[in-house]
Formats: C-alpha cells, sequence, structure tokens
C-alpha cells in the first residue's frame, strides 16, 4: 500500500469541510470520491491505495454533517438543501482541475453517486469521467403510492422524525466490514431522517429522468442483491445516457458496498481497467502534479 495520505480543509459557502488526498507523482488522472451517506471518505483507503498503485491520484471530502466536517455528537445527514452537497462537490472538482492540471474523474457511491451524477447535470464539462458504485437513482420502495404519499407530506413538515432504524446485513456478505461500521466513531449509527429521506427519493426520480443530458464516458458498477439501492436503476441511467462511452456492470451477488464486498478485489480491478483504457499514463516528462 502506498502511504502518501494528506488531509486539508476545503471551505465551501461558510462551511469547513475536512479533505483527505492520496496523491501519486505525475497521475493518469485524479479521482474525486464521494462517499455514502453516514460514513467518510476514509473508508476508501482500500480504493484509494489500489488507484494509487495503477497511477491515479485520489481525492475527497467528508460531506457536510459527516465524518471529519461533522461536529462531534452532532453528526447528521438531514441536510436542509440535498444539492449543497452538490455544491460542495463541484466545489472539490473545481479546485482539482485547476490545482491538479489532470483530468477528472467523478466517483461517487450510493448517496455519493446520486451527488456525482447530479454534479454532472451541471458541470460534467469539467470531467473526464464519471464512475458510479451502487448509486441512490433508484430507491426500493416497499410503501403503497397511497403511503408513499402520506410518508412524503409527513417529511415536509416534520424532517427531523426518524425512520425506523436498519441493520447493516444490506451493506456487504463480509460480517467484518459491518462490524468495523458499527464500530467507527466517524459513521453515523443512527437511522436516517424523514427530510433526507424526503430529498433522496424526490432527487433519485428526478436525476434518473434526466440521463439523457449525461454525455461524458460512464461506468455504472452495481450489487445484484442491492437492497438500499435498486440496480434497476442504475440500468436505466446507463441506457438512457447521451454518452457514446457507457457500460453498466452488474456483480450478481454483491450486496450495496461492492468496494467492501467478497470480490471486492475484482470489482475494484474492473473499475481500473476501464480507467486505464480511457487515461494511459502522461510522458515521464510532463513534469510532477501542481500543488
Amino acid at each position: 500500500m502506498i502511504d502518501r495520505q494528506q488531509d486539508y480543509v476545503l471551505e465551501v459557502g461558510g462551511a469547513t469541510l475536512r479533505g483527505r488526498s492520496w496523491p501519486v507523482p505525475n497521475p493518469r488522472a485524479v479521482v474525486a470520491l464521494a462517499h455514502g451517506i453516514h460514513e467518510h471518505v476514509g473508508r476508501y483507503e482500500h480504493v484509494a491505495a489500489a488507484l494509487n498503485e495503477s497511477g491515479y491520484s485520489v481525492d475527497g471530502v467528508d460531506s457536510r454533517g459527516h465524518g471529519r466536517s461533522g461536529e462531534e455528537g452532532k453528526r447528521t445527514s438531514n441536510i436542509r438543501r440535498f444539492d449543497t452537497y452538490v455544491d460542495d462537490y463541484i466545489a472539490l472538482v473545481d479546485r482539482l482541475r485547476f490545482e491538479q492540471d489532470r483530468p477528472v474523474v467523478a466517483l461517487g457511491h450510493s448517496m455519493g453517486g446520486l451527488i456525482v451524477a447530479r454534479a454532472a447535470l451541471r458541470a460534467q464539462d469539467w470531467m473526464s469521467a464519471v464512475v458510479l458504485s451502487g448509486p441512490a437513482l433508484k430507491l426500493p420502495m416497499p410503501l403503497s403510492p397511497r403511503k408513499l404519499r402520506l410518508m412524503l407530506a409527513v417529511s415536509r413538515i416534520a424532517p427531523f422524525l426518524s425512520l425506523p432504524k436498519g441493520d447493516l446485513d444490506g451493506l456487504s456478505r463480509d460480517p467484518e466490514v459491518r462490524a468495523r461500521t458499527l464500530a467507527d466513531p466517524l459513521c453515523i449509527n443512527a437511522p436516517v431522517r424523514l427530510g433526507i429521506a424526503r430529498q433522496l427519493y424526490l432527487l433519485s426520480e428526478e436525476t434518473r429522468s434526466r440521463a439523457d443530458e449525461i454525455r461524458v464516458p460512464l461506468l455504472v458498477m452495481h450489487g445484484g442483491n442491492d437492497p438500499i439501492t435498486d440496480p434497476e436503476g442504475s440500468r436505466e441511467f446507463v441506457a438512457n445516457a447521451a454518452s457514446v462511452d457507457k457500460e453498466f456492470v452488474l456483480w450478481p451477488n454483491d450486496l450495496h458496498e461492492i468496494f467492501n464486498e467478497l470480490d471486492q478485489d475484482a470489482v475494484i480491478a474492473r473499475m481500473i481497467d476501464w480507467l486505464n483504457a480511457r487515461f494511459p499514463p502522461p510522458a515521464s516528462d510532463s513534469g510532477p502534479i501542481r500543488t
């Protein structure tokens, strides 16, 4: 494993976001990482290490209210306006494309996948490729249409009410992943609030309907047994994207966190092979990245 981890601060719209960078000299591209709900970018260290080994720098920030960007004891995902997350991510991409002077690959998992997809709808000209892992582009909805309408109405007037607390069984078939997540002090091990649940549902539907606006090279991978985000949303998004270069990969036996699954090495290698085919190593005399 390459040990080049660096921490930094990203100031956006009056908020202080804690970032983490895994740089390599003269990279093929820089990967801008967006994590999922109730987690943080530190959980992707093994993904960053694999990307480093293949010549990619990696950068990510803990979203507002999450990880090191959240206040101790007050971490929350219940943001008033979901697209504030998107604004923050676009600010990260903007910083990287100027400071690194390399192509930027947008990478997002779960809620981070929805963040990246929505960012691409606004700023895909700043991105050289988009890679999504189990993106929240369609949410399993066990409610009847009547109960769904009721939930959406209640969430408008009582956004801080909690949904029933779920377990972590849907994350991965690996019990160690679930145990580490539960013990991680930077993860939010609390129920999802109605406010963010409403936004996730409505914006996943709206974003999926706008797939035909996406033009950049696109790779979307999803676990076939994912109980948290629906793989059919990913399949539909790729099918309707305007990108000439696009691919949907289903990992039939995997649950939600495909980067933390029993076959995670194959999943990560598949992503890197896709990237390598599109981002050749830069000339050795092109100089180091700017910092």
